[in-house]
Parts: structure tokens; sequence; C-alpha cells
């Protein structure tokens, strides 16, 4: 703030009048007078307190805020101090973000306005200290506020030759220096510059002085799980570091089940007894709260009412804290509701305006309920200045201990959750160790026993029967790799998020923006951090096993051909259309159902697929079909998930009034015998193991075709490969009942996906017999005897594809039809048009037309569709109203529009299958050190990063400094190619260079591994003769006509970068879990579900696991990662 005379006449004369009556006006007539204060002393001050978010920041004089914007925007906690209300208010308007902004006369001592000793990292101050009466005594005020090693900046009027008000007070530059000195402060900078022009007018400059000081006490270094901090972490530091320096409370990893309902009672009044005298004494210390060892078998014996309960103290916590991880179990398909203890008053923004915010956050992330206790918000803070927090003990003394506990365990017995998810007791996961936060989280920890006691009756809900929380969970910082407690370990999880929907949440919040900037900041950055939240599970009765999911809204290669309304989803396609031309249509239902009753007694019959049979016999039910070939153990798990997709959208068409049932086409015709005696097993191998049955090529049926002896050996090797696998040996002896060298391929196949789908009411078909063929016989003979057949339509489709810039997938611009026939030899064989007949593709032989039609009218079976005739063969039988396709069938469906036409047979919607990437936890928390599943599925150099992450913290430092040092040689090479002039940047790359290699060679040397030692040292010798070389090279960069020579600083970056290939390469070494984790979510590079077998699926995570992907499979939606709590 300047202060001349000239620049206030007219305004009333004290510095408080003069602010008050300019306030609205300050930075529109500043800028007219060019003041340039600001930006001087904060170009200064920045050289030496960088602007982070852990700083604790005091502007004395802060006015409008102009010298704190930059500390806001990086999340430092500012506090501004001033002698104007309405420079205040302006500041507030300006810069929401501020913590807090007090009116105060800094002439007066700090203390009176709230201030603490010692409690702030920088001061500055811009054009106020002028006003000081007395600056030594203002100078020490500062120091008592300023922590030790802190920094004061601040700018001060020198004596100059013109005329002052009679408030300003010119000091003289070396009084100041002795000053600052007398309290030891050393002076870092210190210069005079052009503050502005009296009036305006450029002949009539005034010149201040600025000086930036430290103070040469000691600085007491922040945790490193503190450097990462803002402004919504707890201001009183010392509290901060207590909480961090210690082990988080264990709680309990099980009770015991007990019917001694006495005991029960006597140890939960301890417990609250014991809360209880800790909140009279002012201070709540959770690890000493004697947790309750039994719980009343009586309380668990009804079924759970939700999945996940969460108890949130404020609107927006939800969302700040447990947004990731609340959006990742209800793509999960939980149950989840929200209890929240207050309204949010305490806050910004009005009480309504709040809770229509959380209605958005709870939409977006898929919350089912929202209740509230209508405990009393009464704010962070015991004082104005915000300098004292409110603890966990305030807050129960004004909630009431007893009054909170029976709201909590109000909600917990009506709920009847299977997961208690709420804040920690003793830390929040952004260190605000807010009051609100920790008291909620201390109550909840004894709520979780006392809902589960039949003896704690509530009195105005005495119907409320008691019920015991499987687990409660509660939402913590990252402090997993802190932990030296192994147990403490083994209770804290990582869960991997979907950041964009947490942002969403959190972003609906709207009037909490001046405290979530930063955190949404963060969010949208490429940080790996931004992937997860972290939970602990503080209680236990039982393992929840519980899954979370998130969408993989990125595929590495996408697919350059989307279904057709794709991007729409089923839920808007016009499926009463094409069901209203389903049924106009006469199908041969009663001779399909007793097809399909036959054989679904072969495979193992079910009352559920029985009743979809029944219900196929009505007019008005259609079909949602799928497919694929028989492989070996039902071959790689995506046959699984079209089969879920099928059986999803039949319910959900079901449930929007279209009767559907789901049918499983299994296409055991086909001839490729090696496309199905295969499986693939990855079990944690970095890569598949390939099992094949060694059965020669016969161009037979495959579905007709034994499996033989093999099959024996193939099962023992696949029962020793997943022996340590906990489903294994169910699995085993099912699939040994399944597969005998006796059955066929398409009988196993059938037997094995009845098994895993016949309770969901799956139909599975197989459509190489006699009775079938006899049904679908109609559209072989059109294919082979009405004129030309596909062939003028397929010409119509190929004209179509070209238009739209689409090429076809399978050719059809040649002279075959799209008909197969099996010869005597039992040989499939494609049959090609000729005149007077067709010839048999491989062997040439002749029949004529007559002879093929008595054929066809008598062995129907041994005519067959081609994989583009096949649909058509398929619903010319079938009511089909949709197909769940993979993205190859998604292509070619494209080619059929205009042959469905030619047969008169409605085409059915193309619907994208279900995918999922499945993982256990186990898997998850070594690739969650990579960055996360999700970032590594969509990383392009996946593999760089499982290296990154097998470094050690310090050599993973420096590595990141070696990459930073190779880029900045590539940027000065790009700039000498134009012969442009470099300055100093050379000699300073060689310097940090030297620098990098002096501090690292001692890292390489401790890591311990000779080969790296070997390669860093023969690079240590070549850098640094080839360093100095490039810096006398690029000297002369920027001369006309004298470009520099390139040779060496090119073989410097190649240098560098070769050196970042060694370590990154002995990361990869060293992280053999790593490099196994990514081959079992992406085996060479492609997709898991190409790869994995179902076996190995079921093998892993039970049968369990299949109505539960059931629950959570989309149509038409994106990707889905699926991680499973099993280690």
């Amino acid at each position: 703030m300047s202060q001349t005379q000239t620049m206030l006449s007219g305004i009333a004369t004290t510095p408080h009048e003069r602010y008050e009556a300019w306030a609205e006006s300050y930075d529109e007539r500043t800028s007219s007078f060019n003041w340039s204060a600001p930006q001087y002393l904060l170009k200064a001050v920045l050289g030496h307190a960088i602007a982070k978010g852990n700083l604790r920041v005091l502007d004395i004089g802060v006015g409008t805020g102009q010298a704190s914007v930059p500390y806001l925007e990086a999340g430092a906690c500012v506090t501004g101090i001033d002698i104007s209300q309405k420079m205040l208010e302006e500041a507030k308007a300006k810069n929401p973000q501020f913590h807090a902004l007090i009116e105060h006369d800094f002439n007066i001592p700090l203390s009176q306005a709230g201030l603490l000793k010692e409690s702030f990292d920088v001061v500055i101050s811009c054009g106020a200290l002028h006003f000081a009466t007395d600056l030594q005594e203002t100078l020490a005020q500062l120091r008592w506020v300023i922590a030790n090693g802190g920094i004061l900046a601040f700018t001060y009027i020198p004596p100059q030759e013109r005329t002052f008000s009679k408030a300003t007070q010119p000091h003289n530059p070396n009084h100041v220096e002795r000053m600052l000195e007398q309290f030891e402060f050393q002076v870092l900078e210190h210069q005079p510059f052009l503050a502005y022009y009296d009036n305006g007018d450029s002949n009539d400059p005034v010149y201040y002085q600025l000086i930036v000081a430290g103070c040469t006490k000691q600085k007491q270094n922040l945790p490193e799980s503190l450097v990462n901090i803002d402004r919504t972490a707890c201001v009183d530091r010392s509290k901060l570091v207590s909480v961090v320096s210690q082990p988080l409370m264990k709680g309990i990893s099980q009770t015991q089940w007990s019917d001694d309902l006495e005991e029960i009672q006597k140890q939960n009044q301890f417990l609250v007894n014991t809360l209880r005298s800790q909140v009279e004494s002012g201070k709540i210390e959770p690890k000493k709260l004697p947790l309750t060892q039994v719980t009343a078998a009586f309380s668990r014996q009804r079924i759970p009412e939700t999945d996940i309960l969460v108890l949130m103290p404020h609107p927006d916590d939800e969302s700040i804290y447990a947004g990731g991880t609340i959006a990742a179990l209800t793509a999960a398909g939980y149950k989840v509701r929200l209890v929240v203890a207050t309204d949010g008053k305490g806050g910004r923004g009005a009480v309504n305006q709040r809770i229509s915010e959380l209605d958005r956050a709870v939409e977006i992330l898929g919350i089912e309920r929202v209740e509230t206790l209508g405990l009393d918000d009464f704010g962070k803070y015991r004082n104005s200045a915000r300098t004292i927090p409110i603890t966990a003990a305030d807050t129960l003394c004004e909630w009431g201990l007893d009054k909170t506990a029976s709201l909590i365990v109000h909600q917990i017995r009506k709920h009847r959750p299977r997961i208690l998810l709420t804040l920690h007791p003793e830390v929040d996961p952004n260190y605000s160790l807010h009051g609100h936060h920790l008291g909620l989280g201390a109550v909840a920890v004894v709520g979780y026993h006392l809902a589960a006691d039949p003896k704690y009756i509530l009195p105005d809900s005495p119907n409320l029967l008691p019920w015991a929380v499987d687990e409660h969970q509660t939402i913590i910082p990252d402090i997993s790799e802190n932990s030296s407690d192994r147990d403490s370990r083994n209770k804290i999880r990582k869960i991997e998020i979907d950041k964009e929907l947490k942002l969403k949440a959190i972003l609906a919040h709207q009037t909490q923006g001046y405290s979530t900037q930063r955190l949404i900041s963060f969010l949208k950055s490429d940080n790996p951090q931004n992937n997860f939240e972290t939970i602990q599970i503080l209680q236990r009765r039982c393992c929840s096993n519980l899954i979370t999911a998130i969408s993989l809204t990125s595929d590495r290669k996408p697919h350059p051909f989307p279904s057709p309304c794709q991007e729409e989803g089923y839920n808007h396609r016009n499926w009463n259309s094409i069901y209203n031309s389903i049924r106009q249509r006469n199908y041969p239902r009663h001779k399909l159902a007793e097809l399909l009753k036959k054989q679904a007694e072969t495979w193992g019959n079910s009352k559920e697929v029985k009743a979809n049979i029944d219900k196929l016999l009505d007019s008005q039910t259609v079909a949602v079909v799928t497919g694929q070939q028989v492989g070996i153990l039902g071959g790689p798990v995506y046959t699984l998930y079209k089969a879920l997709g099928a059986i999803k959208l039949a319910r959900v068409l079901s449930e929007q009034g279209i009767p559907a049932v789901p049918i499983f086409w299994m296409a055991s015709y086909d001839h490729d015998i090696d496309e199905v005696q295969q499986v693939k097993i990855l079990n944690k191998r970095p890569e598949a193991e390939i099992l094949n049955l060694d059965l020669a090529k016969t161009n037979r049926s495959v579905g007709s075709t034994n499996l033989g002896l093999t099959i024996e050996s193939l099962l023992d090797e696949i029962e020793r490969l997943l022996a340590n696998l906990p489903h294994s040996q169910e699995i085993s002896k099912v699939l040994r009942n399944i597969y005998q060298p006796q059955t066929n391929f398409a009988k196993a196949f059938g037997r094995w996906l009845n098994y895993l789908t016949s309770e969901f009411g799956l139909i599975i078909l197989d459509p190489n017999q006699p009775e079938f063929a006899q049904l679908a016989k109609n559209i072989i003979t059109k294919e082979l005897f009405h004129g030309e057949g596909t062939q003028l339509a397929f010409q119509r489709s190929r004209q179509i594809l070209a238009n739209t810039g689409q090429t076809e997938i399978i050719p059809t611009n040649r002279d075959v039809t799209q008909v197969f026939f099996t010869d005597n030899n039992g040989i499939r064989q494609r049959l090609i048009r000729v005149e007077g007949g067709f010839l048999l593709q491989q062997t040439n032989l002749f029949v004529t037309k007559a002879t093929l039609k008595y054929l066809l009218e008598k062995q129907p079976e041994r005519f067959t569709p081609s994989a583009l005739l096949r649909p058509l063969y398929q619903d010319t039988v079938l009511p089909t109203i949709a197909y769940i396709a993979g993205p190859t069938e998604q292509k070619y469906f494209t080619q059929l529009p205009e042959v469905y036409k030619w047969a008169t047979i409605p085409i059915p919607e193309v619907v994208a299958r279900p995918s999922f990437t499945v993982i256990d936890s186990g898997t998850a928390n070594i690739l969650n050190q990579a960055g996360g599943t999700v970032n590594l599925l969509n990383s392009t150099d996946a593999s760089s990063q499982i290296g990154i992450a097998g470094l050690p913290k310090n050599i993973r430092l420096a590595y990141q400094e070696l990459n930073q040092l190779q880029q900045q040689s590539f940027e000065l090479l790009e700039i000498a190619k134009e012969n442009q002039p470099l300055g100093n940047k050379p000699l300073k790359l060689q310097q940090d260079i030297e620098n990098w290699l002096a501090t690292t060679a001692p890292i390489i040397q401790s890591w311990g591994t000779n080969r790296i030692s070997k390669v860093f040292n023969h690079a240590q010798t070549e850098l640094y003769s080839l360093i100095g070389t490039v810096t006398q090279d690029l000297e002369s960069s920027g001369t006309p006509g004298n470009p520099p020579p390139l040779r060496n600083s090119s073989k410097l970056a190649k240098k560098l970068g070769n050196l970042q290939n060694n370590i990154l390469r002995e990361g990869r070494r060293q992280n053999t879990p790593g490099i196994v984790a990514l081959a079992n979510i992406s085996p060479n590079n492609s997709p898991q579900e190409r790869n994995l077998s179902i076996a190995e699926l079921i093998a892993k995570h039970g049968k369990s696991i299949i109505p539960h992907l059931l629950r959570i499979a989309e149509i038409d939606s994106p990707k889905k990662l699926v991680i499973g709590n099993w280690a």
C-alpha cells in the first residue's frame, strides 16, 4: 500500500480512515499510479521462500491481497492482517482461500490479534511498515511470530526529497539492517526500487526499499509425510508432528462371538466410561481406549440391509476424503448409504445450498440414500484468528458423548451395514485434525460395539435390534510405506480410484471451492498419488472381502470400428421397434424348446434354465444371444463375459417390459482345432504358459471331436500350475468330472459353462445337431439355390462401407458361397458355385445342384454356415433381439445389414460385451507402487514405470534428476541447431551434471549391484571428459555464420540416455514382482481377458466372482478394472 499525501488527497488523514474509504477502488487506483511494490517484493521473497502448500504465511497490511497471491495459489495457509475492515472484505472477495483475515493494527502486540509465537514460516509486508510508530518494536513482534529459520520480507520508505504524510516514517537502510541483526535475522537481499509515480506523473517517481531476511535460528524441518500438506492441514504444527511420529492405533483384529451378555455389557460400559473420562479431561487418546473383545452372537442373525454405511462429519467430506473409495464400491455393485453428522453451517455457503450440493455429489458417487444426525457444526477454530483449533474433546463436549453415540447406534441398527466407513479418530487424510472429524471418529469406534450390544437400548427406537458390523474401516493418509508394524500394514489398503468421478463429486460442492482448489488441481494433474485413497481396517469381526471396480476409460489400442449406437448405450436403443418386428415373425418355438430341453439335460439341468426355455415358448419372448467356439476349459475369460452380458441384457429388457431370455450359441461345427485345444495359464508368471492337447488338424467339426487321453495330462499340469490358488482343488475336481477322454469338445464345454451359469438361467445351444439343422435349413437353401444367394447383398454392403470410409473385415468379393459341407469323411469344406452345381473347395469334387438339394433335404446337419452367414442361420430360428459381440464380431456385423434385408429377417441390435480386468489385492498393491493398474494399462511405456518402481527411493530421485538433465541437453541441442544464443546455459548444464555425478556416485555404490556400478563408473569417466567439450562447443552458438559443432552435444544426450536406460533396466531386474504383476494384467501387451482362462479366474477368485461380475456388468460401456480383496 502506498501512502503519499498526493495519492490520497481529499481522503481522511488517519491510515484507517484512508483505506476504509479507498478499499473498493484500491486495486484500480494503484494500477493507475503504476504501483509495482507487490511485484518487486514477490520476485525477491519467492527466491528465498518458494510458494508451497506447506507454508504458513502472514501478510502484514494485507490490503486486497496483492502480495499474497502466489502463496494462496500454491495452497499455503495465509493469514492477513490489516487496519481496515473494508480492505479485508475486498481481500476475501478476491481471494477466498485466505485462512484468516484479521482487523488489527500491527502497532499493537500481535498476540492481541490471536496470533501465536513462532507460528509462521514466512512473513511479508508490502507498503505498510512505514506506518510503524516504532519500527524496532514492530520487528521484535515479527520475530516473535516467525518460526525458527523463517523468512521475513517487507518494503519500507527510505529518506528522499519529498513530503509524506505525518503517519509515514522513512527509515535509513543501514539502521534497518542493524535492527534486523539484533533480532536474529540475516539480511539476504536489500535493494531500492521504483514503487510508483506520484499521481501517475512519470516525472515524479517514488522509491522504496525492499528487504528479505532469514531467521538465523535452525529451522525445524517437516517430517516427509507432511511435506505435501496445504492450508487445510492443522495450523498447530507441534500437534501435527506428534501425530505423524506415532503409529496409528492398531484397533482390534477380530472380536470373539459370545452369549455372555453381561460380560459384553460390562466391557462396553468400560469402553464408554473411558472415552467419557478422556472427553472430560480435554484430551482424547484413541490408543488408550479398551476396545471390547466380544460380540453378542445374537446380533448377527439377520440379512444386511446395505453393504457400506459411510459416516462423515460434514457435507463435502464424503467427496473430499472418501469419494474415490465410495465410487469404486458402488461401481462394484455395492449398496452404499451416507450419514452426515452436521449440515455444514460452520463452513461457507448457506445450509440449503450445501444440502443441494450434497445431493448432486451423492448422485455422482452412486450413493443410494443420505441421512443426517442433526448435530451442530460450530466451526473449526476457537478464535476468530483461526489459530486455536477445536479438538475432538471440544466437539464431544458440545455434541454430547451419549447423544452422539446413540445417534450412531441408531443409524447402524437401522441400515444394518456390513462395513462402517468413517474418518480415523487420530488423523484425517489431509492432516487437518479437525475436531469434528476426530471426535466423530472416536465415537464411531465406540458405536461399532454398542450397536451390537443387546443390552444397549435406544429409548426412542426400542424395536431396532442389535446389529454387528463386519468391519470398521477408516480413511487415512497414505502412511503405508511409513508403517514399520507389519500387522498395521496388513490392515492398510490403498484403494485405486476413478479420480475423474471423485473430481466431479468435489466440484459439485461449489461453495467449498476455497478449500478444495488445490485438491482439484492435484486431481487434474498426472501425479500417480492421485490414483489412490487409503483405508485402515480399524476393527473387525469377520473379513468382508470387498471388491472394488473402476472404469477403464482409455484403451491403449482403441477399437477402430465401434458397435452401432455404442455411444448411446443399450438403454437408449430403439428396442420396441425391433421387438415389434420379431413378434410379427413366426419362429419354430416348440421344436426349438424340445431341442433345448434335451440339450439342457445333457449339460446338467437347472430350474432356472428350464423356466427360461418354457418362457421361450411364448410368442412375446425374445432372445439375447451370444456365442463362442467351444474352447478347452471354456477358453479365455471373455467367453464368460459374453455370457454374462447376455444374461444381464435379458434381465434389463425384461425389467423394461420386453420378456427376454439369454442364449449361448456354441460354434461347435467350426473345424479349426487349434483355436480350441490350447489354454493359457498366467498365475503370477512373467509369461503365460501355454498348454495344448496336441490333437491333429483334421478339418472335422471340433464339437464332435473327442478330447482324447491327453486331456488327463493337461489337467494334471493345470492342477500343478494352479495349486497355490485358493479354489484350485474345488475347480480341479469339477474339471476332471467334466473333461474326460471319451467326452467331445461340445459336451464338455456345455457342461462346464452350465456349471458356471445355470443359476442365472443361461440357455446353452449346440446348433450342430440334426434337429437344429432341420429348423434352419431354409437360410441354407436360399443361399445355395436362390439366384446368387448373398452375393448381391454383400456387393451393396461393400459399396455402403466404402462410402463411409470403411472396409470389410471378412472379404466377400470372391466366388464362394457362405456355406460349408461336411463330406463322407467328416471333412468340412466350403462350397463354390459353378455352372450346373458346386465344387468342394479343398478336393474340387463336383456335386450337382440336384444331389446337393437331396442331401440338404435328407441330411441338413451336413450343411453349416460361414462366420458371415452364422448370424442369419441363428436368427432364422431364434427370435434374436440383440447379439452380445466381441470387437471382431462387431466389425463383421457392419457387413450384414443388407444381408439381413435379403433374408427378410429382423437384424438384431449388436451390443458390445462387458469387459473386465480382474486382479487380487496382492497384485494391486504391487502395481500401486508404479502408479496403479489403470495408469499402467493406459500407459504406452508400462515397463519403464515398473522399472522406476523397482528402484530404491534415493536411486529413484537420482534417476528423475538424470531424466531432467537429459531433457536439458536435448533442449540445448535443439537451440544450437538453430544457431541461437545460449548464454550461460551450457555452463549451468555442465555444473548440474558434474554435481549430479558427484552426489550420485556414493548412492550408486551403496546400491550394491556390481553391474550398475561398473556402468556408472564408466559413464562418469566419459561424461566428465565430454561435458567440458560440449560447453566450449556451444559457447559460439548465436554467432552469425559460425554455427557451433553439434557432434559432442548429440553424444552427450545419448550418453545420458544410455545411463538412464541402464538404471531403469536394473530397476526392472530388481522388481520381478512388478514384472509378473504387469504380465498378469497385460500379457505381452494384450488384454488380460484374451489370455486368462476361465478355469484360472475361478480357481483364484471362486465361483462367487461370477454373480458379482454379473451385477456390475455394463453393456456398451467402458471396460472395468475389478480388484478383489484376496491376497
